[in-house]
């Protein structure tokens, strides 16, 4: 096993997917914090300035990093040639898990440094504590880490190196989409206005809120058991704690840290099970 980890992390210092990666999104975040110094943000932290926005790239960017980096072993039959001389299965998997924790860990660094760097010489400053912003960062690269492991679990199933990548990046989009779906479910408020009708000159009619009418429950307000499935998947999706940490608003931050553990644990023991049953030609 350490031989192997030592393989690929040879590879790892000289792929060029990895270099490239850092660089894109340290651009994104400087780009995105350039973006949203406007209006009430100028005078707000750093943290509510786009800052930790780099977590809900950092998938992308392990996603065609994985497909590129466990792809080629795929394509290139160098995993046959690891098994030949004695590695499992197994190990073969938890290696490419590891190096791209690793990997992942670096594309999470590059965009935190850029932003700071960037920030502090536009005279931004973090108005969070000391204890909440290592709290921030903690969760960023446990969420970033955990879909790695899916990136990884992806790229494991699939043989065919640009199948890889597109399975792996359509993933990440659609757990970015369910992420906003999620964020506009549980936003909703529990009541809303009633509203009266009005008419302005001829043929216009508008409908405005009435405040001496009481409130009424709102049909999109989510209850019961499936507010309680919502709110664990808002909690336990990686992409979902990567909104959290956009948009500053997490309040606890050790059910997020224990979910991505979670999650990182579940998607490699089930990655590696399937990996382990897959016939390798």
């Amino acid at each position: 096993m350490r031989s192997l980890l030592s393989a690929d992390l040879y590879r790892l210092v000289r792929s060029k997917s990895l270099y490239v990666g850092m660089v894109c999104l340290a651009l994104m975040e400087v780009w995105l914090m350039k973006n949203s110094a406007q209006g009430s943000r100028v005078v707000e932290g750093m943290e509510y300035q786009n800052f930790f926005s780099f977590t809900m790239f950092v998938p992308f960017g392990t996603a065609a990093f994985c497909g590129l980096f466990f792809g080629a072993d795929l394509s290139h039959k160098t995993i046959r040639n690891k098994l030949i001389c004695g590695h499992t299965k197994g190990q073969i998997y938890l290696s490419h898990t590891l190096v791209t924790a690793l990997a992942t860990v670096c594309f999470c660094a590059a965009p935190m440094g850029a932003g700071a760097g960037y920030g502090l010489l536009n005279g931004r400053i973090f108005t969070l504590s000391s204890e909440a912003l290592l709290g921030y960062i903690l969760c960023s690269l446990a969420s970033s880490i955990a879909a790695g492991a899916l990136a990884v679990l992806v790229a494991a199933l699939f043989p065919n190196r640009s199948v890889g990548i597109l399975v792996s990046l359509l993933a990440a989009f659609v757990l970015f989409c369910g992420a906003q779906i999620l964020c506009n479910s549980l936003s909703q408020p529990e009541t809303i206005p009633q509203f009266t009708q009005q008419t302005l000159g001829e043929n216009v009619t508008i409908y405005v809120p009435d405040p001496n009418l009481p409130q009424v429950p709102n049909p999109d307000y989510a209850t019961g058991a499936f507010r309680i499935i919502l709110e664990f998947l808002w909690k336990f999706l990686p992409a979902c704690q990567a909104t959290q940490l956009t948009m500053a608003t997490v309040e606890s931050f050790g059910p997020l840290l224990l979910f991505s553990v979670l999650f990182f644990a579940l998607v490699t023991l089930i990655g590696l099970s399937l990996f382990c049953q897959k016939n390798i030609q």
